[in-house]
């Protein structure tokens, strides 16, 4: 007669057949999760982007997106990188020099309202100008909705087999995000 459990036999097989298949899960299951990660990235920037487009219009005001990495106030043309975060503020006074590298840092100033900070993207994942543009700084929209700094940036990883992706700004306003890989 049997009684209740299992054999040493068949708690073998079991983890046998467990440890295969974690085995097999465990590369594809990392290539989601960056992937995962690199959608929702790229759809946060995207989505900030737009909202700053849209309190432009809304606001009837000048609305600009800058690199930063305090959340308080822009950096400089030749420092920094949009991975460390960026800030949408109402950029009341109009003023943005991108070309100038000791740019005033005092931007924005104390009676420009900001809209948004992001903290930046996860490790791992970097976030660049496409070219040497006004983008490597700054992102304004008039009131209109209309890009004052039109171009494109890209979001990229170094993770094998994963697609990255750009993110475009047209003269109109008009923001997209298409597949292309990284450089």
């Amino acid at each position: 007669m049997r009684t209740a459990g299992f054999t040493l036999l068949e708690l073998m097989m079991v983890v046998a057949v467990s440890i295969i298949l974690i085995t097999v899960a465990i590369p594809g299951m990392y290539s989601f999760i960056v992937s995962s990660q690199r959608s929702s990235s790229a759809m946060e920037f995207y989505t900030d982007l737009s909202l700053a487009r849209s309190e432009a219009i809304a606001r009837n005001q000048r609305v600009t997106v800058c690199k930063t990495a305090d959340g308080t106030t822009c950096l400089p043309l030749a420092t920094g990188s949009w991975n460390t975060g960026w800030l949408i503020y109402v950029n009341k006074d109009g003023i943005v020099d991108n070309t100038e590298p000791d740019y005033d840092l005092s931007d924005p100033d104390v009676n420009e309202d900001v809209v948004r900070y992001n903290d930046g993207l996860p490790a791992g994942f970097t976030l660049e100008s496409e070219a040497a543009d006004d983008l490597r700084r700054t992102v304004s929209f008039l009131a209109s909705g209309r890009a004052v700094t039109a171009g494109a940036f890209l979001l990229c990883t170094n993770a094998v087999g994963i697609v990255d992706r750009r993110i475009a700004v047209e003269p109109s306003g008009r923001i997209e995000i298409q597949e292309q890989d990284c450089p």
